[in-house]
């Protein structure tokens, strides 16, 4: 196909999308923290198979796990998100009883400990103080689960619904931005309780400002690069001058100057303060003005798509701050996890009925970065960590059987200890916006080397899986290195 009628008809492809229902989106992304607790499972059992006992790292040790990552989280979703997008349910099922099946036969081989008095042990035994894996879970999945979607919306095997909306609706691509400044906001030092040394207000936002610039340097060369380079760009998501890049920059100084007149303690009522500040602005005339076929002439017109969804994701950040606030105080025992993740339950049900009101009210829009989006988001967030928080306690359980049971067999042929957090995301977390630069880096070199629209569903499966099974290693690397790109 010529050149620029492919790229007219891959401009077109991309456009024009309603989305689907948020029941769909979460059911699609519930074999991701389901594979989290299968690859960690079983890689504790392959390693602890392996007859010589292991004393140094071993490239056997170091790319098992990673092997086993990519079959059990990576493959299920690339699936998951292309050719099973319609029996994404099944594949649901089908991992749930690969989790039943590993903790019948772990309970099936530690039932002597089980017969014990173990439960109240266990309700107050310490766990994991210091650092909490389904944070770090969460992190990775939403920035592996992006990693995938980028690429994978290129090619016809990605369903259109799945894709980003034009403006209202419900799309698996519109939950990027918003999870990611949800991701990073709840690990931030305001949210982890940490405040710091005082500082005047220049030097807060000299320090912010420097610590945006390679997030501003990078926008500005995304933007320079597509333009010399004529690739496809969908101007209506963030404008023509706009990007990714931008907006996290822009969100965190925002932030930084928010937080030198409010306390972070009142994280919850800055955000309800922003949200209606952002809501009245768009209901007086700004949201039909986005939205409109205005001529695009100046900067301001241009970029208003990015302009003003600024203000909604700094909403979301401040709530992000207050969940991150919320998961640092249950640190102590098994039992105050339960009651943490008991807690998040109530949340979330209360955030998905708020959803399914705004979707009358207000619409949800991730262009606009309105009120319904920030809520769904939260709700499909807090109900991401549910799920990842009772992974970790069935983790917790499992390993603290099997400590038990050791002392009980002389051969010790039950020591097995489960990892709580795979390699891959572990890796993935240590360099989130480089994974993310990294997978955008080669996908735009994939979409520059073939027209990825004139490829069957085999081809596109296996550019996808080999696009992934390479940044993700990339990343690992980088991570048995010791080498950190930190830019947010």
């Amino acid at each position: 196909m010529e050149v620029y009628n492919y790229k007219h008809y891959h401009e077109q492809f991309m456009q024009n999308l309603n989305g689907t229902t948020p029941t769909e989106i979460l059911l699609v992304v519930l074999p991701a923290p389901i594979g989290i607790f299968l690859s960690t499972f079983l890689c504790a059992v392959l390693l602890c198979l392996k007859p010589q006992k292991i004393s140094t790292p071993t490239n056997f040790v170091c790319w098992l796990p990673i092997f086993v990552d990519f079959i059990t989280m990576i493959v299920p979703l690339v699936l998951c998100f292309t050719i099973c997008s319609d029996i994404h349910v099944v594949i649901t099922l089908i991992f749930m009883v690969g989790l039943f099946i590993c903790v019948v036969y772990c309970c099936t081989s530690c039932r002597k400990v089980l017969s014990q008095d173990y439960v109240s042990t266990l309700l107050t035994t310490q766990i994991l103080p210091n650092k909490r894996p389904f944070v770090t879970n969460f992190r990775a999945v939403m920035n592996l689960m992006t990693g995938i979607c980028i690429l994978a919306v290129d090619f016809k095997v990605f369903p259109r619904r799945f894709a980003k909306t034009e403006t209202f609706g419900y799309g698996l691509m519109d939950t990027g931005v918003g999870m990611f400044v949800i991701s990073n906001a709840v690990v931030i030092p305001e949210a982890l309780g940490y405040k710091g040394k005082s500082q005047t207000l220049a030097s807060a936002m000299w320090r912010s400002i420097k610590s945006t610039v390679p997030l501003l340097l990078l926008g500005s060369i995304r933007f320079f690069v597509t333009k010399q380079i004529d690739y496809h760009m969908h101007v209506s998501e963030y404008g023509v001058h706009w990007n990714f890049y931008i907006t996290l920059a822009i969100t965190k100084i925002i932030c930084t100057l928010i937080l030198q007149f409010v306390d972070s303690d009142y994280s919850v009522i800055i955000t309800a303060v922003v949200i209606g500040i952002h809501e009245l602005m768009l209901v007086s005339g700004i949201q039909d003005w986005v939205l409109s076929n205005v001529a695009r002439e100046n900067f301001v017109t241009a970029n208003r798509e990015g302009i003003v969804s600024c203000l909604g994701y700094v909403a979301l950040y401040f709530a992000g701050i207050c969940l991150g606030q919320g998961l640092r105080d249950y640190k102590s025992s098994f039992q105050s996890n339960i009651y943490l993740m008991g807690k998040q339950i109530i949340i979330s049900v209360l955030l998905w009925s708020a959803t399914a009101l705004c979707k009358y009210w207000f619409g949800v829009s991730r262009r606009l970065a309105n009120i319904g989006y920030i809520i769904w988001i939260l709700a499909l967030s807090t109900t991401v960590l549910v799920i990842l928080i009772l992974v970790e306690l069935l983790t917790w359980t499992l390993n603290m059987v099997f400590k038990a049971n050791t002392k009980n067999e002389k051969d010790g042929r039950f020591h097995l200890t489960i990892g709580y957090v795979p390699v891959t995301l572990e890796a993935i977390n240590y360099n989130g916006l480089f994974f993310f630069l990294l997978a955008n880096v080669v996908t735009g070199l994939i979409n520059i080397s073939v027209q990825t629209l004139t490829f069957g569903v085999l081809q596109s499966l296996s550019i996808i899986c080999g696009y992934m099974f390479v940044i993700c290693n990339v990343t690992v690397l980088l991570y048995f290195k010791k080498i950190k790109l930190k830019v947010w």
